[in-house]
């Protein structure tokens, strides 16, 4: 906008650029549109800002700010040319008195800008001068045009000059000037009547003989039209009058109108010739007459006015009955003249046609104001009446409002007749009228609110019903029923957005009650109707925060923060449609915490529960949690969050976390829930003693593995087979776990007996076998049962291929080993174990292809696994780091701290690549 065309603009201002960034990160235009809007109007705002707000207004083609925005530019001289007509453009399309004076204003500085050079604006310099005309601002008019002119140079448009020599002489009066302009003319254009008929006129006004004969004779010279050479020869026969000559004179005129009977001027001549000449007196009304008649055969409504007065006058007196036909007769023609009018009305009396009466009384009507109007009015519908005419009596009033709407008792009658013949389409249009002409504000209103009922409940149009409150709310502003009204009509016509923006700019009022009122009214009007729209149902939390911000009542604080968590629940569900998880993370926690700010612990438990079972790597949140359930006494939830936690976290915060979990356990009477990460956490750590005491606790509530092993074996009677399958296996990995080869076998081939699972069942013997050093009979086992299993990829089949690989292992043989735990991962993705197995081992041998494959399905998983999803994606940028891609690095190390903002070695490599 800087003092330029297109998009060129001077840099941005920190302020802009700060709401820029928050716009890309969220799109929020219209808060953005709301917080600029009242900045423009109470402050002067930066260039770059002013530029950015007609930027998001254009985006959001809003026309009303569009202009407002213009029209501060334009004040600061910020627009060039193109903007201006853009400006312009708005302004043309926008009918009320504001847009014109900007339309006004933007043509006006656009002609400033191009002053030097006019031309190719010829367009807006015409448009700029008619609108001059219109405001009758004829001096300004003239000068704009006699400018164009001026450039246009030695060959001006002829029309043109033409339309500004006329303003001069009739506008401003300037005789002298306006003969020279034309005589200008008349030498490059002797033939053009334009020119030469009212210059005939000045020569003749001016009193100047002699240059009106050199006119003449040099017209009669030339080729002229019939119609044109009568003016020549009316302009002789007027010296010919002046001269005395008025027998030739006469002759002369009769000739022409027997030519032209339409030609007024001569029959004007003729005319004035005959007047003074008493014993004539017949021939005059002979020739007014045929004159009348030929007046209305041509529907040339002034002559037919002029020729009937002046028939009417002679005839008044001995003749009133012919009089008053004649006049009558002029009627369809002349009905807007009022001489005619009073003429004719003055000469009826009570014997005359009663209805010829009242349509002359109507027509004259139709061109009084003020007392004058009411009075004929109580005439016309007292004689409408006495007639039995009713719908003459409704036009009457009509006719009457139209011209002098502001008398009350013209209004009052007109109203009161409409709402008896139950006419309310025009009823309600006379409403808004009559508020339209009233200067009291208040009742202006009633009257625009009275139009509003009238549209929605008798016409079955709620939106302009809607559309009559909101003009009665501008009247009346302080009445919030107008307001409220408006809303119901929006919504019930499905205007939704309209509503909601009218109660956004309603709640920038100074009243902070109203503000309240009004930010909760907009934010229930979302949650109720657009609660399936993100950006809605953001701004109406966000009014509900301002509103609980605000100096409040504290019942009003209650229902503010119900309304709230309602509108934060509708916004989880849509954020959660969307997989948007930060944003849904953002809901969920403020969720929570108005939760908890009411004394709706359980609430905010379930809430932050919810969350952390699909989210089970986010710390805060678990941390979050468990202080909630811990202080609501739910220690199912409290377990949870702590394992989550730990699970999750490392060093200190995972070591707390488990302590917290082995204790909320422990109260739960599930004590043994924590055992295994207290054991993981445990070996961790450098023997930590607190630890190390709680571990010994949950041993003596679960023994060894060994110890574990026997108890589990004495539950192996009476069980079924699937159970028995079931705990054989997890006796046999006990065994396994305390490195008890041959007890570990024994258990195995009792549950190969059982028939389930054969595969695992092999794949776990293998362990074993491995365990014991018989690395034969584990390759024997595998190969044997591989071959059994077939080539379908299988949870079963990765067991296999996964403890092949440990026997390649066992062997020495590096590249087998890595080939079975590939294997291994493509039978079974969903397989955390192998792919920690394969990840790390793979990276640690620098085979970079092969981890990137398994870290990439640790990424995808949602269940947790040795490694996390943010470890995962730290392993992937320290290979893109080790081999050489520091851009993919940075990529992949954000992801990772995205997923754990508490990662300190992707923090650091962040930094570090940033």
């Amino acid at each position: 906008m800087a003092g330029g065309e297109g998009k060129a603009r001077i840099p941005s201002s920190s302020a802009e650029t700060h709401l820029r960034q928050a716009n890309d990160l969220e799109p929020c235009s219209s808060a953005l549109i709301r917080l600029l809007d009242d900045a423009l109007l109470h402050s002067d705002l930066p260039e770059s800002l002013l530029n950015y707000y007609l930027e998001l207004v254009q985006e959001q083609n809003d026309e009303e700010r569009q202009l407002r925005a213009y029209a501060i530019a334009s004040d600061r001289s910020l627009l060039g040319s193109n903007q201006l007509l853009v400006a312009a453009q708005i302004a043309r399309k926008t009918d009320d008195e504001n847009g014109q004076v900007l339309l006004r204003k933007f043509l006006s500085v656009l002609l400033s800008v191009n002053a030097q050079d006019l031309l190719p604006w010829t367009e807006f310099v015409l448009e700029r001068v008619q609108l001059a005309e219109k405001d009758h601002e004829y001096p300004l008019a003239a000068s704009i045009l006699g400018e164009l002119l001026r450039q246009q140079g030695e060959t001006p448009d002829l029309d043109l000059s033409l339309r500004h020599v006329q303003m001069v002489a009739e506008h401003l009066q300037d005789t002298a000037q306006a003969r020279g302009i034309y005589e200008s003319l008349l030498s490059e254009r002797p033939d053009e009547v334009r020119i030469w008929s009212p210059l005939l006129a000045i020569y003749r006004n001016a009193g100047d003989e002699t240059k009106l004969c050199e006119l003449l004779e040099s017209l009669e010279k030339l080729s002229l039209s019939p119609d044109e050479m009568r003016i020549v020869q009316l302009e002789r026969i007027r010296l010919m009058i002046s001269s005395g000559d008025l027998g030739e004179a006469e002759e002369r005129l009769r000739a022409i109108l027997g030519e032209a009977p339409e030609n007024d001027a001569a029959a004007d001549l003729l005319l004035a010739l005959l007047s003074p000449q008493e014993d004539r007196l017949e021939e005059r009304v002979e020739l007014l007459e045929s004159l009348f008649d030929q007046a209305r055969s041509r529907d040339d409504a002034l002559s037919v006015t002029k020729y009937a007065l002046q028939l009417a006058e002679l005839h008044r007196v001995e003749r009133r009955e012919e009089a008053v036909s004649i006049l009558v007769a002029s009627l369809p023609l002349a009905s807007a003249q009022r001489e005619l009018l009073e003429t004719l009305l003055g000469l009826f009396t009570d014997e005359d046609n009663q209805s010829d009466r009242a349509e002359a009384m109507e027509h004259l009507l139709a061109l009084e104001r003020g007392a004058e109007a009411e009075g004929l009015l109580d005439e016309l519908t007292q004689l409408r009446r006495q007639e039995m005419d009713e719908y003459g009596v409704g036009r009457a009033l009509e006719i009457a409002f139209s011209v002098a709407g502001e008398r009350e008792q013209i209004a009052a009658n007109y109203l009161a007749y409409l709402k008896d013949q139950e006419d309310y389409g025009r009823l309600g249009e006379v409403l808004l009228e009559r508020a339209e002409r009233e200067s009291d504000d208040v009742r202006a209103a009633q009257f625009l609110a009275e139009a509003a009922g009238v549209f929605a409940d008798q016409l079955g149009d709620p939106l302009q019903g809607a559309e009559a409150l909101m003009r009665a709310r501008g009247r009346d502003p302080q009445n919030a029923t107008y307001l409220d009204g408006a809303i119901n009509y929006f919504v019930l016509v499905g205007e939704v957005e309209r509503a909601l923006e009218l109660l956004a700019k309603a709640a920038n009022c100074e009243d902070v009650e109203q503000q309240v009122v009004l930010l909760e009214k907009r934010a229930r009007l979302a949650l109720n109707e657009r609660r399936e729209d993100l950006d809605v149902l953001r701004a109406a939390v966000a009014d509900l925060d301002k509103a609980l911000g605000l100096v409040v009542r504290e019942e009003q604080r209650s229902e503010l923060q119900e309304a709230l968590l309602q509108t934060l629940f509708a916004l989880r569900e849509s954020e959660a449609a969307t997989v948007n998880q930060e944003a849904e993370r953002i809901v969920v926690l403020k969720l929570a915490g108005v939760q908890s700010e009411v004394g709706d612990a359980t609430g905010a438990v379930d809430t932050l529960a919810s969350w952390l079972r699909s989210n089970e790597d986010d710390l805060e949140v678990a941390k979050n949690l468990g202080e909630q359930a811990e202080r609501a006494g739910d220690l199912s939830a409290a377990c949870f969050a702590w394992e989550k936690l730990a699970e999750a976290s490392e060093g200190m915060t995972r070591r707390d976390a488990v302590l917290k979990f082995a204790d909320a356990a422990e109260r739960s009477g599930n004590p043994l829930d924590a055992r295994g990460l207290l054991e993981a956490v445990y070996l961790e750590s450098e023997r930590d003693p607190e630890l190390r005491a709680r571990l010994r606790r949950l041993y003596e509530a679960a023994g060894a593995y060994t110890e574990l092993a026997d108890v589990l074996k004495s539950e192996l009677e009476g069980t079924d087979d699937e159970e028995r399958h079931h705990l054989l296996l997890e006796i046999g990995d006990l065994y396994l776990n305390a490195q008890d080869a041959s007890a570990a076998q024994q258990i195995f081939e009792s549950a190969k007996e059982i028939g389930k699972a054969p595969f695992v069942v092999a794949s776990k013997m293998a362990q074993s076998f491995l365990l014991a050093g018989n690395i034969e009979a584990a390759q024997a086992m595998l190969d044997e049962n591989l071959v059994a299993h077939g080539k379908r990829r299988t949870p079963e089949l990765a067991s296999l291929q996964f403890s092949l690989a440990k026997v390649a292992e066992a062997k020495g043989d590096v590249d087998g080993m890595f080939s079975w735990l590939e294997s291994a991962l493509m039978s079974d993705r969903n397989n955390g174990a192998i792919a920690a197995e394969l990840a790390q081992r793979a990276q640690d041998a620098e085979r970079y292809d092969s981890a990137i494959k398994a870290l990439q399905v640790l990424t995808l998983r949602k269940e947790p696994g040795p490694i996390s999803k943010a470890e995962a994606y730290f392993r992937q940028a320290q290979i893109a780091e080790a081999q050489g891609d520091g851009k993919k690095a940075l990529l992949l190390a954000r992801r990772a701290t995205a997923t754990d903002r508490t990662m300190v070695s992707a923090l650091e490599m962040v930094q570090r690549l940033g």
